[in-house]
């Protein structure tokens, strides 16, 4: 269900917690810059879930959120995963082609931990 009107997705978000109102107003205040967000966390914290909130409040939320998991990807495998398998992206199928290609214009989470 859309947020009213005047409402940002990330406001479904607050459940009351003081520091999830903190991040969620900086949150807001970038939503509409193209700019990188780092979120850091312990694991299982909801970063994930607060990327996707903040990819569907962006101007990207029509275009894919690719999550990527570095930390279970073997080293030898990063760099493929992430830019790509086949020497002419024109050519490459969807797999062949890296996450960060996938995910051109749009909005690219990891975890390297």
């Amino acid at each position: 269900m859309p947020p009213e009107a005047g409402r940002s997705v990330l406001d479904e978000l607050n459940l009351g917690d003081p520091v999830m109102a903190r991040n969620i107003q900086a949150a807001k205040r970038l939503e509409s810059r193209d700019i990188p967000i780092l979120l850091l966390g312990e694991s299982g914290t909801g970063k994930e879930f607060f990327a996707r909130t903040l990819h569907a409040a962006s101007e990207r939320a029509d275009k894919p959120f690719v999550a990527v998991n570095c930390g279970s990807l073997p080293e030898m495998l990063m760099q493929s995963e992430l830019f790509g398998r086949a020497s002419s992206v024109s050519a490459a199928t969807e797999e062949e082609r890296g996450r960060v290609v996938q995910a051109s214009g749009s909005t690219v989470p990891g975890r390297c931990r």
